[in-house]
């Protein structure tokens, strides 16, 4: 007979119970699950006639209780069960079963009666971040909590400690029920201080703590730095510059301003003027920022008019790149946010950017939005997501204001640049892994040569005992600094890359079309010199568009396209013989040269053809307002095979308080014009815009308080009700 059914056998019968050699009515098993980290047992009774005989009678009563017991017992240690045994559970499912017996049910009842002790998995190693009070990052944190976080500024003097290592923390062993060692299967990760140091940061044990007495900052990846700041009262020619070159990552306020064609040029927050003296940036001057707040005016002579009323497309190319650099050259520009009390003949670029009062011929490019709490006055306004005007859009005298809404030609000329800067910052990693690996292999090198070197490279603490010695110690100390510095400089560029592929990312999954999420609100009155344009790539469904030309004639956009095809093929044929002549004399003339001057190109000329849409002169929004539409086509020499569409909408007449909002339609953009129901709220009176100036902080005060006079109290944060501006 095989001992497997023996065994079996033997165990079933151990399931009833028997006194006085008759078997009792009742049956108990036993069993182990959840991979031995439990076991229960289940009581059924057999013959409910007898089972009530033995519940009546109390002497039997307690002897069944008894039996019952034990059995149990016997059970749980046939199936190897010694560890995590609970004497109560068990009591409980017997006065479960007799009770349920007596009331006249006897089917089964089944209770887990061990639990075995899990393995303790231990803990991760982790930072702890000093000026948060939660210790997380930033990027941990619930979107409120970030921004209640974010917006405190912290001061912190040299040696302060900024962050801490907390250092991962061992499982511990467990145990099933069989009493067998259960071993944890996670192993705690660690986490390493340098991966979140920053500039003016330094790893000092388990502690990153400040190199300089500055303001604690946090991005968005974890990483802490410390930004120095600095108060001037003006930049100018002078001066120069500011910040000089090296130190280019500080918060700078500038209490005048700046004049005579300087810059102020920092990675970090800029101020300039102040309630009591209000600043300017001065015509010809530049300033860029992280942030740029202007407690007075960014003040232009006149940009250059072909750039303004957009025919600088139309420009040779020498003279369009004069026109760029002229532009150019007083850019004034924020990576996030830009405030100013008004623009006027200046080009400005940010995400988003707010003006107190007015802004006049001036090229405000914004990713996200802009909002204007006075008029806007002529110039060019890009816009990637809203405008919002709470005094006029354009004048009586009907100036040229351009509001271009890109499609697709700016979005692809970002994520160039976008390619450009990643190819870049790849590039500069791999030189930073390259310079890193000669200087660690020079240092070993000259391990081989001296043993108080090479013993110092084994961290061995030897002081130096001739003068020579006392050299090397200098030597090494200076490339172990280079070391640390190199590293540094390897971890920001390997963020940098992180951060640009996630940008990459981002910009290709972004859609093209604008669709309904690009809105022009405007409080006082949009006037006829208002032109919204849109610009796109000349798609396959264009082509097949009615136009009339330039003469008035009926056709199509495939014929304004074919026609500019043949008209850039005659310019690449006429110059291309030349072209290739003088190409093949300078590769003869400097064949055994290293260093070749670049070949003659094509020049690159734009061409273009102007058209006007039959649907031209049509009714949009609850008001029937007439708009006029027309169109350019254009096509450049360089770059043959990309055709683009730029359309134009302007109105007949004057319009009060209304919206424009543009939507995608079947076959192009419609423009829809709709009264505003309520009155624009100035951003200055927003709660949003506020708390978003309330981030921004340079020595000790933030954007909101440099701009409107809201001091926040020290106990809560919040702003005193002061009067807003105006």
């Amino acid at each position: 007979m095989n001992t497997s059914k023996k065994a079996n056998e033997g165990t079933a019968r151990t399931n009833y119970m028997v006194w006085q050699g008759r078997p009792l009515p009742c049956q108990v098993k036993a069993a182990v699950y959840e991979n031995g980290m439990a076991a229960g047992i289940g009581i059924k009774g057999t013959n409910r006639d007898l089972l009530e005989k033995f519940l009546m009678d109390s002497e039997r009563f307690l002897l069944f209780r008894q039996q019952l017991r034990q059995q149990i017992d016997a059970e749980l240690a046939a199936r190897g069960v010694t560890h995590g045994i609970d004497a109560e559970e068990i009591g409980a499912a017997i006065e479960t079963f007799m009770d349920a017996a007596a009331a006249g049910n006897a089917d089964m009842i089944s209770r887990r009666v061990a639990t075995g002790q899990a393995a303790g998995e231990g803990m991760d190693g982790c930072f702890e971040y000093v000026f948060n009070p939660s210790g997380l990052p930033l990027k941990l944190l619930e979107r409120p909590t970030q921004l209640r976080e974010g917006r405190r500024m912290h001061p912190v003097k040299e040696g302060e400690t900024l962050v801490r290592h907390q250092p991962p923390e061992k499982g511990t062993t467990g145990q099933d029920v069989h009493g067998k060692v259960v071993q944890t299967s996670y192993e705690p990760r660690d986490v390493s201080l340098p991966q979140v140091a920053g500039a003016n940061t330094e790893v000092q044990g388990e502690r990153l703590v400040s190199t300089i007495d500055g303001v604690y900052r946090e991005g968005a990846s974890g990483e802490v730095r410390v930004v120095q700041e600095l108060e001037v009262e003006e930049v100018n020619a002078t001066t120069g510059d500011l910040p000089a070159v090296g130190i280019g990552d500080i918060n700078v306020w500038v209490k005048r301003g700046v004049f005579g064609g300087a810059g102020l040029l920092t990675s970090e927050n800029a101020f300039v003027g102040s309630l009591e003296k209000p600043g300017v940036l001065e015509d010809g001057t530049r300033a860029r920022a992280r942030n740029l707040s202007v407690c007075g005016s960014i003040a232009g002579g006149q940009l250059p008019p072909q750039y303004l009323t957009g025919e600088v497309e139309a420009l040779d190319p020498e003279e369009r790149e004069k026109v760029f650099a002229e532009v150019e050259k007083g850019l004034v520009e924020a990576e996030e946010l830009l405030a100013a009390r008004d623009v006027s003949g200046r080009n400005v670029r940010a995400d988003d950017i707010l003006v107190q009062s007015h802004a006049h011929s001036a090229a405000l490019e914004a990713r996200n939005s802009i909002r204007v709490d006075g008029d806007l006055v002529g110039g060019l306004v890009v816009c990637g997501g809203s405008l919002q005007v709470v005094g006029d859009l354009g004048n009586a005298q009907e100036t040229v204001t351009r509001i271009q809404i890109d499609t697709q030609v700016r979005e692809a000329q970002k994520l160039q640049r976008a390619k450009e800067q990643l190819l870049e910052a790849r590039h500069r990693l791999a030189d930073c892994r390259t310079e890193i690996q000669e200087h660690m292999d020079e240092m070993q090198e000259r391990g081989k040569q001296s043993s108080y070197w090479a013993a110092l490279l084994e961290d061995e603490t030897k002081p130096p005992s001739k003068p020579i010695e006392k050299q090397l110690l200098i030597e090494f100390l200076k490339g172990k600094k280079r070391t640390q510095d190199l590293e540094r400089e390897i971890r920001g560029a390997q963020r940098n890359v992180w951060d640009l592929e996630e940008l990459m990312e981002n910009e290709e999954e972004e859609e093209q079309a604008v669709g309904g999420d690009f809105r022009i609100s405007v409080g006082g009155t949009i006037y006829p010199g208002v032109r919204v344009e849109l610009v796109g790539a000349l798609s396959a469904d264009d082509l097949k568009r009615a136009v009339k030309n330039r003469a008035g004639m009926d056709t199509a956009l495939q014929m304004v396209r074919n026609k500019l095809a043949e008209q850039v093929d005659h310019h690449i044929e006429l110059y291309r013989e030349g072209v290739e002549e003088r190409r093949k004399a300078m590769e003869e003339i400097y064949r055994d040269s290293e260093e070749k001057p670049e070949g003659p190109e094509i020049p690159d000329k734009c061409f273009q053809e102007q058209v006007t849409f039959p649907d031209g002169e049509k009714k949009g929004g609850e008001g029937g307002l007439e708009m006029i539409r027309e169109g350019t086509v254009y096509v450049y020499a360089h770059d043959p095979m990309n055709f683009f569409l730029q359309q134009m909408t302007r109105i007949r007449e004057p319009l009060k308080g209304a919206t424009i909002k543009v939507e995608q339609g079947e076959e192009d953009f419609v423009l829809k014009c709709t009264p505003n129901k309520e009155v624009l709220l100035s951003w200055q009176k927003e709660d949003k815009v506020l708390e978003k100036l309330e981030e921004v902080w340079v020595m000790g005060q933030s954007a909101r308080s440099h701009l409107l006079g809201h001091e926040p109290t020290k106990e809560t944060g919040d702003a005193i009700d002061l009067p807003l501006n105006e």
